[in-house]
């Protein structure tokens, strides 16, 4: 019997923030997220990289970069998720810093980085 992991984890050390995330719906999917401070003074933003697998029939892991934004300290929750939702690359919807910071540099085409076999 194979056990279940929890829906996911996450651990502080040394300035990064790690996640770990457990695809609950198909259970085919553990990704981890990597998340570092811009080191200014003020934490507005966290960079990252995220590992996975994608979604093509191949399923072979690929990986992409990640930015969060802080919504502050005092948010409303309802407001915040009517923000969230799936954005092109080129979407207005979002910051022209983060769409610079996420995009593919050495690469042309998709956002992620893909593994590639021998």
């Amino acid at each position: 019997m194979v056990q279940v992991p929890l829906p996911g984890h996450a651990v502080f050390l040394s300035e990064r923030i790690f996640l770990i995330g457990y695809e609950a719906l198909t259970r085919n999917e553990i990704a981890q997220t990597i998340l570092y401070p811009t080191y200014k003074s003020r934490v507005s933003y966290l960079s990252g990289l995220k590992l996975g697998v994608s979604a093509s029939d191949r399923r072979e892991p690929v990986c992409t970069k990640v930015v969060l934004e802080s919504l502050g300290r005092n948010i409303s929750v309802r407001s915040a998720l009517k923000l969230c939702g799936v954005f092109g690359p080129d979407s207005d919807e979002i910051n022209r810093n983060i769409r610079e910071n996420i995009r593919a540099t050495n690469t042309e085409g998709p956002q992620s980085f893909f593994a590639t076999p021998l």
